[in-house]
C-alpha cells in the first residue's frame, strides 16, 4: 500500500484534529472535576460559596449561586460559557477557569472556617493534578 502526498496530509490532519479534540474534552472535564472537587471542599454557612464554583472556558465566570434565587452576576460582567458536561469539548487552545466569586472566598481559603483547612483550594488543586499525573501509572 502507498500513500501519495495528498493522502498523507489527509490522514495527518485527520489525527491531528482528533488529538485537539481529545485534549480540549479532557480539560473541559478536568475543569468540571476540578471546580465540584472544590466546591465539595468548601465550607458551609449559606451555601453560597460552595455553590459558586464555576468552571467556565475563555474567561472566569463571575455569577455567585444564590440558592433561592439562582445564578447571577454582581458585577454585569460577561458571563464565561459554561463548560459542557462530559464530553464536552472546549475550543482547541482556549483557557480553562475554576473560579468563585463571592467576597469572601479569600477568607475562608485562609482558614477563617474550622471546616475546612486553611488553603484548601490549594490542597486540592494538588490532589486533583496527582490523581491526573498518576493515572498512567502501573498499580
Amino acid at each position: 500500500m502507498s500513500l501519495d502526498l495528498t493522502q498523507f496530509r489527509a490522514a495527518r490532519k485527520r489525527f491531528a484534529d482528533g488529538y485537539r479534540v481529545a485534549v480540549m474534552e479532557r480539560a473541559a472535564s478536568l475543569g468540571n472535576t476540578l471546580a465540584d472537587a472544590i466546591g465539595d471542599r468548601t465550607p458551609v454557612d449559606t451555601g453560597a460559596a460552595k455553590d459558586s464554583w464555576n468552571a467556565s472556558v475563555g474567561h472566569a465566570d463571575l455569577r455567585i449561586r444564590d440558592r433561592q434565587a439562582g445564578y447571577y452576576n454582581p458585577l454585569g460582567e460577561p458571563d464565561g460559557e459554561r463548560i459542557p458536561e462530559i464530553p464536552g469539548v472546549a475550543p482547541w487552545g482556549a483557557e480553562i477557569h475554576v473560579s468563585n466569586n463571592v467576597p469572601y472566598i479569600n477568607d475562608l481559603n485562609a482558614g477563617s472556617s474550622r471546616q475546612a483547612p486553611a488553603g484548601f483550594v490549594e490542597l486540592t488543586l494538588a490532589e486533583v493534578a496527582a490523581g491526573v499525573l498518576g493515572e498512567g501509572d502501573e498499580k
